[in-house]
């Protein structure tokens, strides 16, 4: 698990199913049971293989992506993935697509032009948090004509999600451009 090699998902699985067997514990009906459906279907068939998204692209459920096989598993990038596009991953690609089934937030960066207005960063944040997404990280660097380039990275559910964190981020005074940024 240290080394990524496992999720701790899938070994807990082996220990429960052990114990199954072993009549350590009673299964219960599928009906009571609650099962967690990986979000990820790898070669159109198997959702239990490890994969971990990748950090160069971020996808976010309904985004066109790829998998690329590595020595831990699956990586998950977008299709566009830059990484991909100037040949800089060289490992065998498998057919991967989005379950359909989405528990977990997803992380993706939003690259904003804004005036430089000391209320103007309370009032992205404050748009997060109304479209229930969750803030990471959020840098600011001052450019010309009185204003800043605003870098966040947040936590999403999908693609509908985050075009409504932008509608909310257009709506912020004093923000003039907010794009995801293509990576």
């Amino acid at each position: 698990i240290g080394y990524g090699e496992f999720s701790a998902q899938r070994i807990a699985n082996n220990f429960y199913k052990e114990l199954i067997e072993k009549k350590e514990i009673v299964k219960l009906p599928s009906s009571e049971k609650e099962e967690k459906k990986n979000e990820i279907i790898i070669d159109e068939k198997y959702s239990d293989i490890d994969y971990k998204i990748a950090k160069c692209c971020n996808p976010v459920p309904g985004d066109e992506i790829i998998g690329i096989y590595t020595k831990k598993g699956i990586s998950i990038h977008r299709s566009e993935c830059e990484n991909i596009k100037l040949n800089k991953i060289m490992s065998p690609f498998v057919k991967v697509d989005w379950s359909g089934e989405i528990h977990d937030f997803y992380l993706t960066k939003i690259k904003i032009l804004a005036d430089n207005r000391s209320d103007v960063t309370a009032g992205i944040t404050r748009a997060i948090t109304d479209a229930k997404a969750y803030l990471n990280f959020l840098n600011t660097t001052e450019k010309k004509n009185d204003r800043i380039a605003i870098e966040i990275f947040i936590k999403i559910k999908d693609q509908q999600h985050l075009s409504e964190v932008i509608a909310l981020m257009k709506k912020v005074n004093g923000v003039r451009e907010v794009e995801r940024e293509r990576i």
